[in-house]
């Protein structure tokens, strides 16, 4: 996996998070959509986890160059925006998945976990 996020923190929480399952790699980091670009064409993820706010700029306006620099990844948004239009467009773009970072989660089948497993559909409902 690769995670895109503007914050440290939150890029450091989640490779613990993930790197506590089994099996599951953070093989990259990005802070912005440029250092995204140049790690998910290096690094091919099975996944790339994007937050929406990536600080000056929109994790969106990356979203199909991401795909395109990594055509088999599945793209996960986790982002504490909370503008449903921007969800639609997301899951538009092709998103697997959406998750708002403050909704407490099934932690027995996680999102980013489901994933490479085909267990979440295409669309997923805006809450």
């Amino acid at each position: 996996m690769v995670i895109v996020d503007d914050h440290g923190v939150v890029r450091a929480g989640l490779r613990m998070l993930i790197e506590s399952w089994p099996g599951l790699t953070v093989v990259g980091e990005a802070s912005n959509g440029s250092e995204a670009l140049a790690v998910v064409a290096h690094t091919q993820p099975d996944i790339i986890v994007l937050d929406l706010d990536l600080g000056g700029e929109s994790g969106l306006d990356h979203f199909l160059e991401l795909r395109a620099a990594a055509s088999a990844a599945r793209v996960l948004v986790l982002t504490g925006v909370r503008d449903p239009e921007l969800h639609r467009q997301a899951v538009r773009l092709g998103a697997m998945g959406l998750v708002l970072c403050c909704r407490p989660t099934d932690h027995s089948c996680p999102p980013i976990w489901c994933l490479p497993f085909g267990l979440l559909p295409n669309h997923v409902p805006i809450l």
